[in-house]
């Protein structure tokens, strides 16, 4: 038996699997809150199923993880891999990011785990690279890399954290003049964070990201909707950019709440259009890169399901 786990700021999702797959029933979700440490969740969880014998486990944290010790961002939950496996007999443990789940699923989600965006081009064969940007939050990628043998390699990144493409700076300065210089790096202009910034920052509102989204889609605030129009158009570049920076010819896998907001038939033509929009002398040869939408929940559990089966 396999013990997964996928553990946000908010809340953590966790599974038990065997060699056919995620066990749907066992499936639950507990918000962090409620407990003083994720040891005790997990206590929790294993006696809800009547402590079952775990061979593997692979857990994954937004937070850094070191070696094999982690922290959860925004929460002072450490977590360590020794500590499971000799306390809470889990078996072999492996902790990874909360990102590079979402990498290693993104090779093994059913089709019906993602929404397809936009098909490649007749030209693009793949060349055993893809990426997962991910939009929520915060803002990070993951580089995925097919060896050919089952597990694919993934590598951590801190892109949101990284300056703004040339082309950002463009629109940012169009929409707000003398305060784009304010926002220097992907995340901070391209996340839940940063909606509410850019939306301050043109109106000097207070609203969150998922309040400006709301009154964007209803048309009652025509300064939330010039926001969101905003931010499609700097995910179109940033997905563009990425395209040259990592030629994941195998596709570009979006996830996160913001990322889906904004590939919604209202707004995914505004993300296509400024991707379209910015032109390189590379275009001449590069064929068009898939685009899809991690649309399944437990994605990052199907994730950890092939990291515990590889240990």
């Amino acid at each position: 038996m396999y013990l997964l786990a996928d553990i946000g700021g908010t809340n953590c999702r966790m599974a038990l699997a065997d060699e056919s797959g995620l066990l749907p029933a066992s499936q639950r979700s507990f918000a962090n809150d409620d407990f003083a440490t994720f040891y005790d969740l997990l206590a929790a969880f294993l006696a809800s199923h009547d402590a079952p014998t775990v061979t593997s486990a692979c857990i994954a944290i937004a937070g850094p993880v070191t070696g094999r010790t982690a922290r959860v961002t925004n929460r002072a939950w450490e977590i360590c891999s020794d500590a499971l496996e000799r306390d809470h007999r889990l078996g072999r443990v492996q902790l990874i990011n909360d990102l590079s789940a979402l990498g290693y699923a993104s090779a093994a989600l059913p089709a019906t785990g993602f929404q397809r965006l936009r098909d490649g081009g007749a030209a693009s064969s793949g060349n055993g690279q893809s990426l997962v940007l991910g939009v929520g939050t915060g803002l990070n990628i993951c580089p995925v890399r097919d060896l050919g043998t089952g597990l694919p390699s993934v590598a951590q990144s801190e892109m949101g954290h990284a300056g703004i493409p040339a082309p950002s700076l463009t629109y940012l300065t169009d929409a707000i003049g003398a305060k784009a210089p304010d926002f220097p790096s992907n995340e901070q202009c391209l996340s839940g964070l940063g909606l509410a910034a850019l939306y301050a920052a043109r109106c000097g509102g207070t609203l969150q990201g998922h309040q400006i989204m709301a009154a964007a889609n209803d048309g009652s605030d025509p300064d939330a909707a010039a926001t969101i129009d905003l931010a499609a158009a700097l995910l179109g570049v940033l997905v563009k950019e990425l395209t040259y920076q990592f030629m994941p010819l195998n596709g570009i896998y979006l996830a996160g709440s913001v990322a889906r907001s904004l590939c919604d038939e209202t707004h995914l033509p505004k993300v296509l259009a400024a991707h379209d929009g910015v032109k390189r002398r590379l275009d001449d040869s590069l064929p068009a890169v898939p685009l899809s939408l991690i649309t399944d929940d437990a994605a990052a559990l199907v994730g950890c399901l092939a990291v515990a089966r590889s240990l």
